[in-house]
């Protein structure tokens, strides 16, 4: 079971597969096993290095409790952490919502490590007091991880059996801290992306909360694959992996055609 450490933070990930190495890191509440649930690994594992990543405050990572431990900042070292431990120099990058809110952060800190970034369900834009971020901390408020969890179904219909026994293994404090450090992007990440010289993909669903800013990203950038998924919110589109698949291999063969994959000396 293998730990990064950052900073005296543990850092629980897991490496499956052979070829260019590709990080996969979750959404918001969610854990590695997000990719194995919904059908990704099985899917990647044949053509990619899987670097898959328990963000800080989910899964196996440690889960402090101060908002100060989640800058964006911290998360990104995170991440080169992990890559440091593999003795990976420069890889591609999937992420979804909170995990795609990190490959932004790759963009602004870290551009140097990133063959290729795919995000999905974010964009890069500070938003109201409306929104997701926002919500998301007046129900954690609660505390309690089973009415949160009875909370959420009420929004939004019943969760699966694995992941609502997933769900309720986190840790309420350490997710409120999480999202309120995530209520704003650092300055400058906007132009940070724009200026991004690898390849980039995005795709959000249609009826996502998130989707005007994803488009407004997609329009800004010079060249950018975007998909749109019509009819799906936020938390149906990483879960329908068999409709985000085809366009991440179509996306990724190309990105890889003509990087080559680097090794720390």
């Amino acid at each position: 079971m293998p730990y990064a450490y950052n900073d005296g933070t543990r850092i629980h990930y897991r490496v499956i597969g052979e070829g260019p190495s590709l990080v996969m890191q979750h959404g918001f509440t969610s854990s590695l096993d997000h990719w194995f649930e919904y059908g990704y690994t099985c899917k990647l594992v044949d053509d990619y290095r899987l670097i898959l990543i328990d963000a800080r405050g989910h899964g196996l990572s440690d889960k402090p409790h101060t908002v100060e431990s989640y800058k964006l900042e911290y998360r990104v070292q995170d991440v080169i952490s992990v890559l440091d431990h593999q003795n990976i120099q420069i890889a591609n990058f999937h992420g979804y919502s909170m995990g795609g809110r990190i490959g932004f952060g790759m963009a602004q800190f870290a551009a140097d490590r990133l063959k290729s970034l795919i995000v999905g369900g974010m964009h890069p834009y500070s938003s109201a007091d409306d929104s997701p971020s926002s919500r998301w901390s007046k129900i954690l408020d609660q505390e309690d991880i089973e009415q949160v969890a009875r909370t959420l179904e009420a929004q939004s219909g019943p969760m699966g059996l694995a992941h609502r026994e997933r769900f309720l293994r986190n840790d309420p404090k350490a997710l409120l801290a999480s999202i309120k450090a995530s209520a704003n992007m650092p300055v400058g990440i906007d132009l940070a992306v724009t200026r991004a010289e690898c390849p980039m993909m995005l795709y959000v669903g249609e009826d996502d909360d998130y989707s005007v800013g994803v488009r407004r990203l997609a329009n800004s950038l010079d060249s950018c694959k975007f998909v749109s998924f019509p009819g799906l919110k936020h938390l149906e589109v990483s879960r329908k992996s068999a409709g985000v698949i085809p366009h991440l291999k179509s996306f990724l063969k190309i990105a890889n055609a003509d990087r080559s994959e680097k090794a720390m000396n």
